[in-house]
């Protein structure tokens, strides 16, 4: 009896073995597959947007500052963030939000025109701003 006790824990022993190294690789596995997912899906956009935008007519019209939002900076272990100014711009019946810098944040006010350089996307018909320039610079 001594024998088949022997091998039946043998193969307890192994099972549980096998065991925890399968969820391990399993986990393992499932993490791989989501970051390479990631990548993939990262690179497609990237894509999509290129062959959206590039090389599109551009066009130029006037729009209006809808909303201004600031975001505080911050520090990371490997760096800093700098404060981030941002305007979304209402612009034929569709919105886009941009990053400028602080001195045209000021300058900016909600429902104030702009003169846009844009282009509209192929693919999807987004609005692409390519630059902008307020109104009361152009009088100034």
């Amino acid at each position: 009896m001594d024998f088949i006790s022997d091998i039946f824990g043998t193969l307890k022993e192994m099972f549980a073995d096998d065991f925890v190294i399968g969820i391990t690789v399993t986990i393992l596995s499932i993490c791989l597959a989501l970051l390479i997912l990631t990548l993939v899906v990262l690179i497609l956009s990237g894509i999509f947007r290129a062959i959206d935008s590039w090389l599109a007519p551009k066009a130029e019209s006037y729009g209006v500052v809808i909303s201004k939002e600031f975001k505080k900076g911050f520090y990371v272990h490997n760096g800093y963030y700098p404060d981030t100014y941002l305007v979304t711009i209402r612009i034929l019946s569709k919105e886009e939000t941009k990053a400028i810098d602080k001195e045209n944040y000021q300058a900016l006010s909600i429902n104030d025109e702009v003169r846009v350089a844009y282009v509209i996307g192929r693919l999807s018909g987004e609005i692409y701003i390519r630059n902008f320039e307020p109104l009361v610079a152009l009088t100034a």
